[in-house]
């Protein structure tokens, strides 16, 4: 063997030790570590790989910037997005506890279950968004781009860890090239992960953040663990580190539960620690494992307190639509086609529907028998195919949470047992030539990209949004109709609305719910008579359905039937006793009526059970003051500062009884005090400006009506 030959025998087989490579090739083991020092990998063949796809250190964050860059580029049109009407007004818009961070705030966050899920660490990046830009879409879209973009990084250094991990006599006959191309596959996947358009709701749905936060550190953990596994013998500080970032994952969304099933998927491979015994594998990841079960407990115990799970139970139905997705996400990740925010179950179960998901289970089943049965001579394959399945297992809909059959930000953890293995399969296809994988990577990165930003557009407001799903599913999705229904009313495009709503209600079986969207279309049509007809329409679906009795109260107090609006709200109130909004409207119809006790005992029952809603109090307080009792509405006033010190609305009202006292000097104090906290509220800002006109504050008051128009165009129908 010349020099020439046993170097590029070195390069090739850089696997093996020092001493193996120097009984091989007939060199000193001091001569062998000078050729390895001197850097540069080979191909099969015998060409060099370039520098510039070695892991030399210099290429590595090259890499890394070139893959951040191209995320933020690709992603800078959601900086042009706005929110939508799913889940952000919750989440952001309409949630005042994510306007402050003192105590009150934080405590909430940290003991709610909000939206379903305990999410105290996603909570708090939407406070410090608005903290730093207020309610800017910009602020929220812009920082969930920067999560994705150093996801993308993490993904590439996972990649890289875990083919570096790969044992040598895995990477023989035609896959011994892929000992020098790590870089080139580990940048490739990074590249499939951050520009892929599945990943587009995970990313341009402000409300996704928790996708994108919980990523970051469930990718650090995996990071730490590949750069060097726990010691069986001993816990050490890497060993609390990845504990802490498992623990932060989990306060972000509480799919992280997976990370110690996954820690033991690479325990199998490519670590191959099985092999010391699963006993001491499992007491090694006891913590993690306790900190998962805390994770279920807290989701259960949510989702039991906020009802967002079906109470029917495991269905049969469920079980296939679970082997279906599976098949469904995999489909979606090779041919992103026909994406869309929201896959519904069809109206009716067909019988092709049930043979397609016979099928995907049977692959399913088939798929995990053979990979199993093959996992000495495939392991790669079986671990990837394990990892995809138990990265799914939360959301797969076994116990159903939502309604819809699928959604694309289940994939943004669980692609990675499909890109990986692409990748290296790329890779050996090409037979390790780098002249032909870069402009693969290019033609990747351009073509996923242009179908990245196609697909931020459909989130570029609820009209684009809604849109977008009932043209891929036309006649399946009654929900999309009216949600999109909604954003045309936002858009003070009635005929538009009525026609979505319409076309919801066409969509069999009849829905309550439907119909009472159509009749919230026709009001705004001022066809009344046909609006009544279709709430109570709605009942005749769903007796139970409290919100029908709300847009019938709703239409009679406007047509000042109150007597028959009492009755409505006592309807509803017998569905939902514990509704606020139900006995605050109740309030309302008696104060019309003029009973003033029976209002009183509404409103205090509605402060009640909602004591941070200020328009309880303002009400109690207006019935104190309408019966010659300012100083008790003060009173009130005060007790509401004390407990919320930044609602504006406390202060204008304090200031409307002072005016009306003649006391313009408390008056201006108050009305500056209330200016100061920045209220959002266009109907406030209004006030407070009419308010300062009256303390002789002109210059001020026409701050405040700039303010309250320009918010006016943005809010909330």
């Amino acid at each position: 063997m010349s020099k020439e030959s046993k170097r590029h025998f070195i390069l090739r087989k850089k696997h093996l030790s020092i001493r193996e490579l120097s009984v091989q090739t007939g060199l000193t083991e001091t001569e062998v570590v000078q050729i390895l020092k001197a850097g540069g990998s080979e191909d099969p063949g015998g060409r060099p790989i370039p520098s510039f796809l070695t892991d030399k250190a210099g290429t590595l964050w090259a890499c890394s910037f070139l893959l951040a860059l191209a995320v933020i580029l690709y992603y800078l049109p959601v900086l042009g997005n706005d929110f939508v009407n799913w889940d952000d007004k919750d989440n952001i818009t309409g949630n005042v506890y994510i306007r402050n961070l003192d105590g009150a705030s934080l405590l909430w966050m940290f003991t709610t279950f909000h939206t379903g899920n305990w999410m105290p660490l996603t909570e708090l990046s939407f406070a410090l968004n608005y903290h730093f830009g207020g309610l800017d879409p910009r602020n929220f879209h812009a920082t969930n781009v920067l999560f994705h973009a150093m996801n993308t990084v993490l993904v590439f250094g996972v990649s890289l860890r875990l083919m570096k991990k790969i044992p040598g006599s895995q990477l023989s006959g035609k896959w011994a090239g892929m000992n020098g191309f790590v870089v080139p596959i580990a940048f490739l996947t990074a590249l499939l992960f951050g520009l892929h358009p599945i990943h587009v709701e995970s990313v341009a749905w402000a409300t996704e953040r928790k996708d994108v936060l919980y990523s970051f550190f469930y990718l650090g953990a995996l990071l730490l663990y590949l750069t060097e596994p726990f010691p069986l013998e001993r816990i050490g500080p890497r060993y609390g580190a990845c504990w802490v970032l498992y623990l932060l994952a989990l306060m972000s969304k509480p799919m992280a539960i997976t990370l110690p099933l996954v820690f033991l998927i690479l325990d199998a491979w490519p670590l191959d620690r099985w092999r010391r015994g699963a006993v001491k594998l499992l007491q090694e990841k006891a913590p993690f494992f306790l900190a998962a079960l805390a994770g279920v407990l807290v989701t259960v115990l949510s989702h039991e307190k906020t009802l967002s799970y079906s109470k029917s139970g495991v269905e049969f139905f469920w079980i296939m639509n679970a082997f279906r997705s599976l098949v469904f996400y995999l489909l979606k990740m090779v041919w992103p086609q026909g994406l869309t925010a929201y896959y519904p179950f069809p109206p009716e179960i067909s019988g092709w529907y049930l043979f397609e998901n016979f099928c995907a289970a049977a692959a399913v089943i088939l798929i995990s028998i053979l990979l199993f049965r093959s996992r000495r001579k495939t392991p790669a394959l079986s671990a990837a195919w394990a990892y995809y399945v138990v990265t799914l297992m939360p959301v797969i809909g076994i116990i159903q949470t939502g309604s819809q059959a699928a959604a694309d930000r289940y994939t943004y953890m669980a692609s990675l047992g499909l890109f990986l293995p692409l990748s290296a399969g790329i890779a050996r296809w090409l037979s390790y030539r780098w002249s032909a994988y870069v402009p693969l990577a290019v033609f990747a990165a351009i073509f996923l990209g242009w179908g990245t930003m196609e697909q931020i557009k459909t989130w570029k407001d609820s009209q684009a949004l809604w849109g977008r799903v009932t043209e891929v599913y036309p006649d399946e999705n009654p929900t999309a109709y009216s949600k999109l229904g909604a954003a045309f009313v936002k858009a003070h495009r009635y005929d538009e609305a009525l026609s979505a709503y319409s076309r919801a209600a066409a969509i069999p079986p009849p829905l309550a719910a439907t119909f009472n969207d159509l009749g919230k279309g026709l009001l705004y049509k001022d066809r009344v008579p046909e609006a009544i007809q279709e709430f109570q329409y709605a009942l005749t679906l769903d007796p139970a359905f409290a919100e029908a009795h709300l847009n019938l109260w709703i239409v009679y107090e406007h047509q000042g039937r109150h007597e028959d609006a009492i009755a409505q709200m006592q309807a509803a109130l017998g569905i939902e006793p514990n509704s606020p909004v139900f006995h605050n409207n109740l309030g309302v119809s008696y104060v019309f009526l003029k009973k003033y006790k029976e209002a009183q005992k509404a409103f205090d029952a509605a402060h009640r059970l909602d004591p941070d809603d200020p328009e309880y109090l303002v009400n109690l307080a207006t019935i104190d003051l309408w019966e010659g009792r300012p100083e008790k509405a003060l009173e009130w006033y005060r007790q509401g500062i004390a407990r919320h010190p930044r609602e504006a609305v406390y202060y204008l009202k304090m200031a409307d009884i002072h005016i009306t006292q003649g006391s313009k000097a408390k008056a201006l104090k108050d009305l500056l005090a209330a200016w100061d906290l920045n209220p959002i509220s266009p109907k406030v800002i209004q006030q407070i400006g009419e308010d300062f006109e009256k303390v002789g504050k002109s210059d001020r008051a026409q701050e405040c009506f700039i303010k309250a128009k320009a918010l006016s165009s943005k809010a909330e129908p």
